[in-house]
């Protein structure tokens, strides 16, 4: 039997164990996974696609050839070179590198680095690839980089890779990666260009990922040298940083509260309880209140209760541990007079939910207004989601027919270049857009005064006369000193002749 013809029977016997075994799987997903560059070809050439997403992962051949041991550099430089592109995320928002990461599968792992670089013309190099495995915080593949480059230029290809190297070993890794970087690698510090290399290695220890700040910290203290000063900022910012993360890790800042131990710390002017409730983190918010029970009863500096910042920036969760805790909800700001409703009505993701939750029994306050002589619903018309906040409050008996220095409320949200908001008071009252404003002026000459072009023809589509006047007998076009509007007006006028 000829080569070729041996070829063919190998070729054939690979495809039917591929199409007997796949199951659901597309059969280019499957062959990526457990067989050969020569099974993919003649699978694409018959016509696979090879970005196809499968089934609820919704991974590719890609994804699939990254868990591929033997054969996955070789799959993926035949797929990429087909077109299959490296930053399409499977369902859970993983690329194909991060499942040959997380299989330990070195080689796909690099050749998918390289391919991510170069196939939108960036450049790839290998300490590109070294930072890019300790971002990973992988230090076996770390350390096959490093073991097989390093006596090589390319790894240290300028002065400041080392340090560049070291910074990223702070931010994403531990404190094992940290080790080894110092004491394997022999990264020499007294070598750094920058004579502040110390402050800007402290400040990514502080934004650690791992939760590994502490650890980190007093392994470098221990190390190398530096101030009292300098160990007691490092300490308090790693600890800061940490309390306005997602990641919320107990233990870690645990360690790093014993070294600070000061409840009375101010963060952008806010205390430490105000600070987790603005970020909305009840985690950190429910570990600060533990330490120091006083600061839930503080007032901030512009008048608001610790209850008005979770309304205007926390979710129903938050808010409704604050009442557990005591707080009013009747509490009104004495410097302000705005209550609770006006700080949900300017909050974009959650302000509806706490609306509909909490203010059920406060319909009394719901046309309250404040030192601006803003009720909630004018808070809530300037607020990008205005729709879900905005209905709420109408729920609660949001009275539309408020006026502010003479504007009602479609008037109001024109001035404020509001069109979104604009619409949605006038589908709510139709016959808003009649009444006079401000000075006797029609909604028009309002709308011309703060022109914006898209309000002004919506106007005009929804009634308004550009020939009705002020009271001072004026029309729009001779009221206005917008020259845009002018010319605005102008063209309607000819379109009309």
């Amino acid at each position: 039997m000829k080569l070729d013809e041996e070829y063919e029977s190998l070729i054939k016997i690979k495809l039917k164990f591929v199409e007997m075994k796949r199951g659901e799987i597309p059969a280019l997903h499957f062959a990526a996974r457990v067989s050969d560059v020569d099974v993919c070809r003649r699978l694409v050439e018959q016509g696979a696609d090879v970005n196809e997403k499968c089934g609820v992962l919704g991974a590719t051949p890609l994804h699939y050839a990254a868990l591929n041991k033997a054969h996955g550099d070789g799959i993926i430089d035949f797929l990429v070179g087909k077109g299959c592109q490296t930053f399409k995320r499977d369902a859970h928002f993983d690329e194909a590198i991060n499942y040959a990461i997380q299989a330990g599968n070195f080689r796909p792992a690099m050749r998918l680095h390289i391919h991510s670089k170069t196939q939108y013309g960036g450049e790839a190099t290998v300490s590109g690839w070294l930072n890019f495995c300790i971002i990973q915080n992988h230090l076996k593949f770390a350390k096959i980089v490093y073991n097989d480059y390093k006596d090589k230029d390319v790894l240290w290809e300028h002065p400041y890779d080392r340090f560049t190297i070291l910074e990223t070993a702070c931010q994403f890794g531990d404190l094992e990666m940290c080790k080894w970087l110092l004491e394997e690698v022999e990264i020499d510090v007294n070598k750094f260009e920058d004579e502040e290399w110390k402050e800007q290695v402290l400040y990514s220890v502080a934004r650690n990922q791992k939760n590994e700040a502490s650890k980190i910290l007093q392994y470098l203290f221990s190390r190398f040298q530096f101030t009292a000063a300098q160990q007691r900022n490092a300490y308090r910012s790693a600890f800061l940083h940490r309390l306005g993360q997602y990641s919320f890790c107990v233990k870690e800042l645990e360690e790093l509260f014993k070294r600070v131990a000061d409840t009375k710390l101010k963060i952008e002017g806010k205390t430490l309880l105000q600070y987790c409730v603005s970020e909305n983190r009840l985690s950190a918010a429910k570990f600060v209140h533990e330490k120091d029970g006083e600061l839930i009863n503080e007032i901030n500096e512009d008048g608001a209760t610790i209850l008005h910042l979770a309304a205007q920036f926390g979710d129903a969760e938050i808010f409704m541990w604050l009442i557990d805790q005591g707080q009013d909800l009747d509490a009104m700001n004495k410097q302000t007079f705005a209550n609770f409703l006006h700080y949900a009505a300017q909050n974009r993701w959650y302000g509806n939910s706490i609306i509909q939750e909490f203010g059920r029994d406060q319909r009394g306050i719901v046309n309250q207004i404040d030192e601006n002589v803003y009720t909630p619903l004018h808070y809530a018309l300037l607020n990008e989601r205005h729709n879900k906040v905005a209905e709420a409050l109408l729920g609660l008996g949001a009275d539309l027919s408020v006026k502010r220095k003479g504007n009602n409320f479609l008037h109001f949200c024109i001035v404020n270049r509001m069109l979104g908001s604009a619409k949605f008071v006038h589908a709510k009252d139709q016959n808003l857009i009649k009444q006079r404003g401000e000075g006797g002026k029609t909604t028009l000459h309002i709308a011309a005064d703060h022109f914006d072009v898209e309000t002004c023809a919506w106007l005009v589509s929804e009634g308004a006369d550009p020939q009705e006047t002020t009271v001072g007998g004026k029309t729009v076009l001779e009221s206005t000193r917008s020259e845009n509007a002018k010319k605005f007006l102008r063209s309607l006028i000819t379109t009309k002749k």
